[in-house]
């Protein structure tokens, strides 16, 4: 094939599947808690508000460890950070399950998302420094479907295990990819198809915060606050809303969920395709048009009862809402290889997006219990309304 006579293209394609390979596993542990909460509900050995409790521990602290690992990344090897992180996280995965105690628990799922933080900045970063920018984008693009069907893989996990050794699966994955990153990584670096640091700044000093600011960081931070609302604590409160709300019984939350985060892993696909072929690469323009789709269908759901068209209208309200989260993670982060700056950015917009989901996992959790799951719903509309006024197209455009 032609594309891969290319010495970048080859680089784009050896980076790009390495790193969604990880990214994936990653998200497959991530979304074992959500997969199985139907079985630990029934089995009462956690509630909704334990489960909201543990949910915003660790994106709380996964939102901490972005801000901190994201500006450690600039100084940090890309397969250190990575390997480290995966097997880190696949040891807490582990011991979630093994030292099963109420504070012994909240501590190892943090220490959890501390872990994992580690590795989407530095990925992100070094994608970015060793191919163009069209090519870092695409792998991006793949990255955010790796994250995405992540989610139907830890379904498919808690169909096949129960509950226990769910989790002893996705541990052992982690630590398994962690292995098999760093050595890759050595390998890619010693033969030089890797390479660090390349860019700085050319306006600015490297490291001045105010090249960010030029490039719309603030914007695009609010922006990553409300999608990461949607794409993280929505998506994860799936099984629980299906079963409880929905009247489905647990297994068929379980699959209903599968089903649901595979279709929604084609969204970077469709975001790109709407942003190339519609709206000639404004960004701005395709973030408005998900908020405005995802808003409408929100709202649709308080309105429409019916289990079956309601289901249908969830799947739309959060498939649309990955319109925007794609333009974050997909076009924007790489888009600022220029600044020298990526990893700091990244764990920058990551850590407003897991601040924003730690916060409301826990608060939905509480909601769903204590004044239905029909006024969040609402509150899921109003999240997704104030995102419209921060996807209208500024005069003076820098991205």
């Amino acid at each position: 094939m032609s594309f891969f006579k290319s010495v970048e293209a080859k680089t784009a394609f050896r980076l790009g599947s390495i790193c969604s390979i990880s990214y994936l596993v990653v998200y497959i542990s991530r979304n074992i808690l959500s997969a199985v909460s139907p079985d630990l509900i029934k089995y009462e050995i956690f509630n909704e508000a334990q489960l909201g409790v543990l949910s915003m521990v660790f994106f709380f602290c996964y939102a901490i460890g972005q801000l901190i690992n994201g500006i450690i990344g600039e100084k940090i090897k890309a397969g250190y950070m990575i390997s480290f992180g995966q097997i880190i996280a696949g040891l807490c995965n582990i011991a979630f399950v093994v030292f099963l105690n109420p504070i012994l628990n909240i501590i190892t799922y943090g220490l959890w998302g501390f872990s994992l933080s580690m590795i989407y900045a530095p990925m992100t970063k070094v994608v970015s420094e060793n191919t163009s920018t069209k090519l870092a984008s695409l792998c991006c693009m793949t990255f955010t479907f790796s994250a995405l069907f992540g989610s139907p893989l830890a379904g498919i996990i808690a169909l096949i295990f129960n509950w226990k050794y769910s989790f002893f699966a996705s541990g052992g994955l982690l630590v398994g990819m962690g292995l098999i990153t760093l050595l890759v990584f050595t390998v890619m670096e010693k033969k030089g198809i890797v390479k660090y640091n390349q860019f700085k700044s050319a306006t600015k000093e490297k490291g001045s915060l105010s090249v960010l600011f030029e490039n719309r960081i603030v914007r695009f931070s609010i922006i990553a606050l409300l999608t990461g609302v949607v794409r993280t604590s929505v998506v994860f409160w799936i099984p629980t809303y299906t079963s409880t709300y929905l009247g489905y019984s647990e297994d068929t939350s379980k699959i209903l969920f599968t089903i649901i985060t595979l279709a929604i892993s084609f969204a970077p696909f469709l975001a790109a395709y709407i942003n190339s072929k519609f709206f000639k690469n404004n960004v701005y323009n395709t973030l408005l048009l998900s908020f405005i789709t995802s808003a409408v269908a929100f709202l649709g759901m308080y309105f429409i009862k019916n289990p079956v068209v309601n289901l249908i209208i969830m799947f739309l309200a959060i498939f649309t809402s990955k319109l925007a989260d794609a333009m974050l993670w997909s076009f924007y982060c790489p888009s600022l290889k220029h600044t020298g700056m990526v990893s700091t950015a990244t764990g920058t917009l990551d850590f407003f997006s897991y601040f924003g989901a730690a916060i409301s996992t826990y608060v939905f959790g509480d909601i769903a219990l204590k004044i239905g799951w029909g006024n969040l719903i609402l509150i899921w509309f109003a999240i997704m309304f104030i995102g419209i006024f921060f996807s209208f197209t500024p005069k003076k455009k820098t991205v």
